[in-house]
């Protein structure tokens, strides 16, 4: 993932880009089908904002080959970097993020159909 400046909406996005192999590319096809199927659910659910969103792909050709590239929202650090160096994350942290995580799958299993795996 890349912390990337998106010129046309004026905001920070993440952007997954993609190995150039077959399997890969036809996994990050895949990639796009469920998140966009993610956001065709409820959206009178407000657990739908508890799964990243999909604002743009796009091809990236290199000297390594084609990269399927996915523009998503950026949500913020990672968990490993809300790591203190002793001592790991609050119970309450840790409580939180799963409900959140729970959550989520909630929404994807009954509002969007798609089953995590």
């Amino acid at each position: 993932m890349w912390k990337c400046w998106d010129r046309k909406r004026k905001r920070d996005v993440a952007v997954k880009v993609q190995k150039s192999d077959a399997g890969t590319t036809e996994q990050a096809h895949d990639e796009i089908k469920l998140l966009r199927s993610a956001q065709e659910g409820d959206a009178s659910d407000p657990a739908r904002a508890l799964v990243v969103r999909l604002l743009d792909e796009f091809t990236l050709r290199g000297p390594q080959g084609s990269h399927v590239c996915l523009a998503l929202e950026l949500l913020g650090p990672s968990l490993y970097h809300c790591l203190p160096e002793i001592g790991g994350i609050s119970l309450a942290n840790v409580k939180l993020v799963m409900q959140r995580v729970l959550r989520g799958l909630e929404y994807l299993h009954d509002k969007a159909r798609i089953i995590h795996t």
